[in-house]
């Protein structure tokens, strides 16, 4: 009995038969494909998670909560731009908030749209907060 390769269930990957250069890396391509689109799914689901906790820590209105979730880099950004607001670097944003926090009470925070991309693990959150 010949040997058959088994595939994976979820696969679309046939198996490669034939010396065709074209065809070997029309099965590579779809497999990288489809070894992508998984892992971008679970970063978008890393980066969901992440962007959720961001205003929970908000909600909680705690400086080192808030600060947790922020790279070495981080700018902080008020928009419109129109507004002229400077953006703050971590170091800023702390001292910012040690001086706004106490002047607040219940402060919440609610997401009108969040825009995700996993492939350049950006997001973008429209907020609305209430105090």
């Amino acid at each position: 009995m010949p040997h058959q390769r088994q595939r994976h269930p979820a696969s679309k990957v046939r198996p490669y038969h034939g010396n065709s250069p074209r065809s070997a890396n029309t099965v590579l391509t779809r497999s990288l494909a489809q070894s992508d689109y998984s892992s971008n799914f679970h970063s978008l689901l890393a980066q969901q998670d992440t962007a959720r906790a961001v205003i929970e820590a908000y909600n909680a209105w705690n400086i080192d909560d808030i600060m947790a979730y922020r790279s070495p880099d981080c700018k902080h950004r008020v928009l419109p731009a129109s507004m002229n607001r400077t953006a703050k670097t971590n170091a800023e944003y702390r001292a910012y908030l040690s001086e706004i926090m106490h002047l607040y009470s219940n402060f919440t925070v609610e997401v009108e749209e969040e825009i995700h991309d996993a492939t350049k693990h950006t997001c973008i959150i429209h907020a609305r907060s209430t105090a």
